[in-house]
C-alpha cells in the first residue's frame, strides 16, 4: 500500500479542506463564472527536493472537481528556482479552492 492511500491521508485532506474553505469560497463564487475553466502551474520558489505530489490529486478530488494534473517531475527530484513541478487544468472554482492547501502540503 502506498502511504498516500492510507485512510489518515484522506481524513487529513478532507479536514484541512473543510477548515480552509468553511462554507465555501465566497469571493470565487461571486466573481468567477461557474463554468469557467483555468490552467495553473506549480513552480519551485527555491531549490528543493520534491515530495508529496500525489497529494495534489487527492486535494482536487476531495474538492469535487475534475482536474487534470500533469506532474512535470517525480517525488525525489531535485528542482531549482523556477522549475515547473506540476501543471493543472480544470474548473477555475476547484483550482482556486484547492490551491492553498495543495501548496501548503507540498511545502511540508
Amino acid at each position: 500500500m502506498d502511504v498516500f492511500d492510507l485512510p489518515a491521508v484522506d481524513t487529513l485532506v478532507r479536514t484541512a479542506l473543510a477548515e480552509d474553505l468553511g462554507a465555501g469560497d465566497l469571493t470565487t463564487r461571486l466573481t468567477v463564472p461557474a463554468e469557467k475553466r483555468a490552467r495553473a502551474e506549480i513552480s519551485a520558489k527555491e531549490n528543493a527536493v520534491i515530495a508529496g505530489l500525489p497529494l495534489i490529486r487527492k486535494v482536487c478530488a476531495a474538492a469535487g472537481g475534475k482536474v487534470d494534473v500533469r506532474e512535470q517531475v517525480s517525488d525525489g527530484t531535485r528542482v531549482t528556482t523556477g522549475d515547473v513541478v506540476a501543471s493543472l487544468a480544470g474548473p477555475a472554482h476547484t483550482l482556486l479552492a484547492t490551491e492553498r492547501l495543495a501548496l501548503n502540503l507540498l511545502q511540508h
